[in-house]
């Protein structure tokens, strides 16, 4: 009975979870995210050379920005490179970032219909959006061009060199990401700063970069290579990269060095760089001085990214912000009292892109209350903390899509921001007691850093593009006039980055240069203007320096209470915040900051000559490496020919583009072949036929799927073909995922032949299907399904008699009820982290019985959580059950594993005759065990892995083969029951119960065996010939005994 009560408890804490199918065929089931629409979009786009920019309801202007970008871009990558574009790139320009997750585009591409955010680039489809500033939307841009471009430039511009570069070849990230973010301009100075807490590590292992540090540390890799070997070996690298099928013996080739040789030369070169910076001085070891500075010091975890720091007025309190796996927290710190607490937690941890826009926080100047600025299910919200009484109120902002760099007025009556709209960023005002702000500006620059003055007055920055170039302007407005322009206080060509206020009608702002911060103050000085009978005067802004900061921080807010700026870093392994006194000592030695644009790229990078000596597909004698080919210089940090420096450009006709509006058209998304032992249909079979017909054998699947380009609309068809075409099945399936409530519709048709020596059956089932489904979220969702069920029993005459029998028509209409939630991540083919699961009732009622109620009613859950052990070690569980009531009901066919190629039934269990079996399911894994070692209207299940990708785990290099890098060695043990009656143990149980009757006397034998089995054993699983392959050893338990060996051969993912 305990095992029983543990399979019940653990059950019930599954009851809470997700899937997308039932218990059709065992424990393969689909789960999957969403993507959750908010709003309508209108697409209309712009079409260029070589790109398609689509846009929705305001973004025209920033589109067609894009489009002309876009061409200019891809010409230099063409030119660079040396390849053509095998097809159109299609960019979907996006508003924000919460717009774009709203996007259908790439639910197919991903077992888990992840949600959108996890890349900015599937296929030939680029996302951008904008956050507020144009310089980093078109880094988005080029970034995005420029992986494009690499991976068609490495894999191929046909299908057939795709598949061919994927099966042999494996590029690390920081190899792909780290050179698209190089040549996306990436500052030097961020590169140095990340590679100066990568060198504080004791092992660097470059290969294991992933995310952020992958494109960081891959771009500081390629600055290295740059600056040591030149621009011009980097094309020449990426093609015998390609050639060679691996990074290793390309670099090798182009420079002559191994990759550990030149992984150490890239150490060493950024450990003379780190030696030039100038870091801030570091309180942390002497809590007294730290204490006495005014530092904030906290203890960081690495998977953590801290931003947004704000010291509340009266000093007592700081506020952060954290990002962690697409979820952030609001955090306060009690400097009296040395304690941290998270005060707001919003999204569960997913694979998605960090959105650093968001939220932002500022205190009021009261000191009491935090103002918490954030974006939910694609609205803006401003949240108010009550320190004192730890209490929120919350209302939603309207007229702006997104909000930065919020900032109180003195008495606390306004908020001044900037608010981001139809692909602009202005300042707004907004009363603390309202929620429609008002703008203030209204130009096409970037505006930053609003403060408001003691005067009422507004003080902000602003980015200004003109022919001379880039130029940073201090402007004040007065907000109380409706007709008040924008007066400029101060202009500057290096950036300015924070302004302040500095008394009642002062301010200042800080600027900075490449010999480090300048905090300047600017005053209003009476000059005379002019002398008629009396003298007229004016005022003009005097600007005086008041310090200078050469240690590399940035600056946060400037404090009137005390004459001092707060300058955050990082680079002692902890967040830390300095409140720096106006007796700032200048320090001389400091690293230019060397920002640059980006980079112009050079043509005409490879040429071959004949066919001779090779090394796969390289001509290795008639190669034209790097010192051979011609000379490259560097020119106002633009990459030019030496020959081409003195030639006139030619005049070009400007290009007229014209806005077309979006028109649905279907195109192939997918087309798949594969061989499996598994109905392609979604439905319970026919439980007239027994355990011996739950896999119908070796199959082909075919299945093609057609979409419009943003993936809203899907046409998908399926067929199995098994030896005997008349045992086939089929399926069509339509979607539209346009609208907040995603809907779909499907016909599926099974055929299956199954009898004896004397009878034979062919039952045809016809399944309609209309599904709708709500997503409460991206990782939620309720699903409702309405059914119509024809089975068509046809019998095969083998005699005469058989001849009068008729065929038989049963119809079913039923209505599925589901629960859905997955919030699981990847880390690798079949090892991921976090819970899905799934909770689900149906009712099915047959229609053509009048005499009798023949209902069927189903409840069933999945719960499954994935936990890492160490890295890639995975440990995974899984509970599962369901119970079937009602005057029909489902028999449940415990034993085996999913997908079992040469499965074997357990004939000598009995199936009840007096439950009335209308369907079958099949219920795996349970590894030690044949097909129907128990059966049942009610089953329990209970699975656990160790998953150890061996290979993948302790190689230091990529790994090529496929087979090599997802090999993974498991460890099981399983559990489960499956029963009639209560309980497994209940005298309802057919299991234990065999009644004998002989007129008048019936006796009832009950065997005491043991329902509850149990398997455990190991197995072995890689990806072969594009499968995922299992090999699985078992030893079964059953009544106290260990059962010999069970040896399974299968073609499944996760249990």
């Amino acid at each position: 009975m305990r095992k029983f009560y543990l399979l019940i408890i653990l059950f019930c804490l599954g009851g809470v979870s997700p899937v997308l199918s039932q218990f059709y065929q065992g424990s393969n089931l689909t789960f999957g995210k969403n993507r959750v629409q908010y709003r309508d979009f209108e697409w209309s786009y712009f079409s260029g050379k070589y790109t398609d920019v689509y846009f929705y309801q305001g973004g025209e202007k920033l589109a067609l920005e894009t489009a002309q970008k876009a061409d200019a871009i891809m010409s230099e990558m063409i030119a660079y490179f040396g390849f053509q574009p095998s097809e159109r790139i299609y960019i979907m320009s996006y508003l924000s970032q919460s717009d774009m997750r709203q996007s259908n585009i790439g639910t197919t591409l991903d077992e888990n219909n992840g949600i959108m955010g996890t890349s900015q680039i599937i296929q030939n489809k680029l996302f951008v959006f904008f956050e507020g500033d144009h310089l980093a939307y078109q880094a988005q841009l080029r970034r995005g061009l420029a992986e494009i471009s690499i991976s068609q430039v490495l894999l191929g511009n046909s299908w057939k060199d795709a598949v061919k570069a994927l099966a042999f070849s494996n590029y690390p990230d920081w190899f792909v990401q780290g050179m698209a973010y190089w040549l996306g301009g990436e500052r030097q100075e961020v590169l140095d700063l990340f590679m100066l807490q990568e060198l504080r590590r004791k092992k660097i292992q470059i290969n294991f970069w992933k995310s952020e540090s992958a494109r960081l540390g891959g771009a500081a890799f390629w600055s290295f290579i740059a600056d040591r070997y030149g621009t011009n070996v980097i094309p020449s690298i990426l093609q015998m990269s390609r050639f060679a099928r691996g990074i290793d013996l390309g670099f090798e080739l182009i420079i002559g060095k191994s990759m550990d040789a030149l992984v150490q030369e890239f150490y060493q070169y950024y450990r003379t760089r780190a030696q030039r910076l100038t870091l801030p001085p570091d309180y942390s070891k002497d809590k007294k001085v730290q204490k006495q500075m005014g530092e904030l010091s906290l203890k960081s975890k690495k998977k953590f990214k801290y931003r947004d720091y704000a010291l509340s007025p009266d000093g007592k309190y700081w506020a952060f912000v954290t990002h962690e796996w697409g979820q952030f927290k609001v955090w306060i710190y009690n400097v009296e009292k040395d304690q941290l607490k998270c005060i707001l937690r919003k999204q569960p941890k997913s694979d998605r892109l960090n959105d650093y826009t968001y939220p932002h926080v500022a205190w009021h100047p009261g000191g009491e209350m935090l103002a918490v600025f954030y974006e939910k299910r694609g609205f803006l919200r401003y949240a108010q903390w009550n320190v004192k009484e730890r209490s929120w109120s919350e209302k939603q902002v309207f007229a702006v899509d997104k909000m930065l760099s919020p900032r109180f007025s003195q008495d606390g009556k306004q908020i001044v921001f900037i608010g981001v709209s139809a692909g602009k960023s202005d300042v707004f005002i907004m009363p603390t007691t309202g929620n429609t702000p008002k703008a203030l500006t209204k130009t096409e620059e970037d505006d930053y850093s609003p403060v408001y003055l003691p005067n009422k007055k507004v003080i902000y920055l602003s980015r200004e593009t003109t022919e001379k170039g880039t130029q940073y302007v201090l402007n004040q407005i007065e907000p109380s006039s409706l007709s008040s322009k924008p007066e400029r206080i101060y202009e500057s060509v290096y950036p300015l980055t924070f302004a302040f206020e500095w008394g009642k009608e002062e301010m200042g702002c800080v600027e900075k240069r490449e010999e480090g911060q300048l905090f300047y103050q600017i005053r209003w000085d009476s000059v005379i203007a002019s002398i008629d009978t009396t003298i007229h005067y004016r005022k003009e802004p005097k600007v005086r320096q008041l310090a200078q900061i050469n240690y590399l921080s940035n600056a946060r807010e400037w404090r009137n209470q005390d004459n001092s700026w707060v300058m955050e870093h990082g680079f002692y392994g902890h967040p830390a915040l300095i409140r720096q006194g106006l007796n700032t000592p200048s320090l001389s030695e400091t690293i230019p900051s060397q920002e640059h644009e980006a980079i112009a790229l050079p043509s005409d990078t490879l040429k071959w000559v004949g066919r001779k000596s090779t090394i796969g597909d390289i001509v290795i004698s008639d190669y034209l490496f790097a010192e051979e080919r011609r000379s490259y210089t560097i020119e106002k940090k633009t990459l030019v020919l030496d020959e081409m420096a003195e030639a006139k450009p030619k005049e070009k006709k400007p290009m007229e583009w014209r806005r077309s509006n979006y028109e649905l058209n279907f195109t192939t998304d997918f087309a798949t072949t594969k061989l499996d032992n598994t109905f392609a249909s979604q439905f319970y079979q026919s439980a007239d036929a027994g355990p011996t017909s739950i896999f119908p054998g070796m199959s082909a699947l075919f299945k093609v799927s057609l979409s419009d380009l943003l993936e809203d609309y899907r046409l998908t068809g399926a067929v199995r073909l098994s030896m005997d075409i008349r045992n086939s099945d089929f399926g069509i399936a339509f979607e539209n995922n346009k609208d907040r409530i995603d809907k779909k519709w499907s016909i599926q048709r099974r055929s299956q032949k199954w009898g004896g020596v004397n009878e034979a059956y062919r039952q045809e089932t016809y399944y309609v299907t209309h599904e709708w489904k709500y997503p409460l979220d991206e990782f939620q969702a309720f699903k409702a399904t309405a059914v119509y069920r024809w089975d068509r029993s046809i019998n095969l005459s083998v005699d005469p008699a058989s001849l009068a029998f008729p065929n038989q028509n049963e119809h079913h209409v039923g209505l599925l009820a589901e629960y859905v939630m997955d919030n699981t991540r990847s880390l690798g083919l079949n090892l991921m982290q976090g819970v899905r699961g799934k909770f689900w009732y149906e009712r099915y009622q047959q229609l053509n019985v009048w005499d009798k109620k023949t209902d069927m009613q189903v409840l069933g859950g999945d719960f499954r959580y994935y936990i890492p052990i160490h890295r890639t070690i995975i440990g995974a569980f899984r509970v599962a059950g369901a119970t079937s009531f009602g005057t029909q009901k489902i028999v449940h066919y415990l034993g085996g594993v999913d997908n079992w190629l040469v499965q074997r039934v357990d004939q000598s269990t009995v199936i009840s005759q007096d439950m009335n079996y209308k369907f079958a399911s099949f219920c795996g894994p349970m590894r030690g065990f044949y097909i129907n070692a128990r059966n049942g209207n009610s089953f329990a299940a209970i699975n656990s892995e160790i998953r150890v990708p061996v290979f993948s785990y302790l190689a230091k290099q990529p790994i090529k083969s496929e087979f090599i890098r997802h090999f993974q060695v498991i460890g099981f043990y399983d559990v489960g029951s499956a029963w009639t009656g209560r309980t497994p143990y209940s005298n309802e149980s057919t299991f234990n119960t065999n009644s004998v009757t002989q007129n008048p006397v019936t006796v009832t034998v009950s065997s005491n065996r043991e329902p509850i089995i149990m398997g455990y054993g190991f197995g072995l699983r890689s990806k072969v010939l594009g499968y995922f392959m299992r090999a699985d050893w078992a030893w079964g338990i059953d009544d106290n005994q260990v059962l010999p060996r069970v040896f399974y051969l299968s073609l499944n993912m996760d249990f």
